[in-house]
């Protein structure tokens, strides 16, 4: 399952979805993944999404809702209260930091 996260984060992926590919009943799945990975599925696939856009935003070519969509974020306004809920700061402030 993990892998399957890994190589489908940058697009809407769904509890539901993993467990009908894994063929497992999602409320097990999600008890197990949790279990397992010590986080629940939604917060593992941001906090993945989020590393992942840390990593495009060190790119100052890049836009933030390029960077948005390229994360698996439909919504560029809620990959940013995402981004500033998890590191503090705005992905702008953010991209700025580093280049300081």
């Amino acid at each position: 399952m993990l892998d399957y996260i890994e190589k489908g984060y940058a697009r809407p992926i769904t509890l539901k979805e993993c467990a009908r590919n894994l063929e497992f009943n999602a409320a097990y799945l999600s008890a197990l993944f949790s279990r397992t990975v010590g986080l629940p599925f939604k917060s593992y696939l941001t906090r993945l999404r989020l590393e992942k856009a840390r990593e495009l935003l060190s790119d100052p070519t890049r836009r933030v809702s390029d960077v948005a969509y390229g994360v698996g974020y439909a919504n560029a306004n809620r990959f940013r209260l995402a981004f500033k809920a998890a590191t503090g700061l705005a992905p702008v402030i953010w991209r700025n930091n580093l280049q300081t």
